[in-house]
């Protein structure tokens, strides 16, 4: 994930946690869409949208589809999924 426009490379990006311990440096990307299918135990491998996961989880959503309101819906979506 780089951009030449802003010019803020983002390096060293891990998709994957590691399997035990408390990781010391690096960045980790934690995807919203995929932790919703792997602890909703979808098997079909299908992952869900947004607007979709936060209607299950029952966030509320007005406007979605700007990175804005992508970000603020986001955020309580990925708090349920942690902690409930």
């Amino acid at each position: 994930m780089k951009s030449s426009s802003i010019e803020a490379p983002l390096e060293n990006l891990s998709y994957l946690l590691p399997d035990s311990g408390v990781p010391k440096s690096g960045l980790f990307v934690v995807d919203t869409s995929n932790l919703f299918m792997a602890l909703s135990g979808s098997k079909d491998g299908q992952r869900r949208g947004l607007e979709k996961i936060c209607r299950i989880l029952g966030v509320n959503t007005t406007f979605l589809h700007n990175a804005g309101n992508d970000a603020y819906v986001s955020d309580p979506s990925l708090l349920h999924l942690i902690f409930t």
